[in-house]
């Protein structure tokens, strides 16, 4: 094979490991992506929760207040 052949050959080489790299890349890019996507959706649901929570506190001081006020029958509910 003459130096002209090996030479060819070669570039043809180095641009397939080009495109294979540049794909990974991409791969990478997409992978990283969705870690940051996911990451958002977590702080999203641990946000959530924190509302939720924070919520129900309120309801449960509300309750303790209602039965403070007006009584407890036992039953669960409040008094009429």
């Amino acid at each position: 094979m003459d130096d002209d052949n090996k030479y060819l050959l070669s570039e043809i080489y180095m641009s397939r490991i080009n495109s294979i790299l540049s794909s990974v890349n991409n791969a990478t890019e997409a992978v990283s992506n969705a870690m940051v996507a996911l990451t958002q959706a977590m702080h999203n649901v641990h946000v959530a929760v924190g509302l939720m929570d924070a919520e129900l506190s309120a309801i449960e001081a509300e309750r303790t207040t209602w039965e403070i006020e007006f009584g407890d029958d036992g039953s669960g509910g409040m008094i009429n």
